[in-house]
């Protein structure tokens, strides 16, 4: 699990508004939850071993662990990273 993801449902002072999705292991706050779980549409979650989860843009990262975050961030350029525009 991402440190954003951890941290938004276990450290958070607004932790009591996240629950964590049983398939995608994402955060999901509670208001927009049952649509979430209804809906189906989401990623489930891969081992840590096989791909990470990029928690900006939702995609499974490869390979798992440090080199693939790297690769994400700084060589293939998340979408939703709001320092890629800087």
């Amino acid at each position: 699990m991402s440190e954003l993801n951890f941290h938004l449902l276990n450290e958070c002072s607004n932790k009591d508004k996240y629950k964590a999705c049983p398939r995608c292991k994402e955060p999901i706050l509670k208001q927009d939850y049952d649509n979430h779980a209804a809906e189906k549409f989401c990623i489930p979650f891969k081992n840590q071993s096989i791909a990470n989860r990029c928690p900006l843009c939702h995609t499974d990262i490869t390979p798992g662990g440090k080199i693939g975050w790297e690769k994400h961030y700084l060589n293939d350029t998340c979408p939703n990273n709001p320092r890629t525009n800087i």
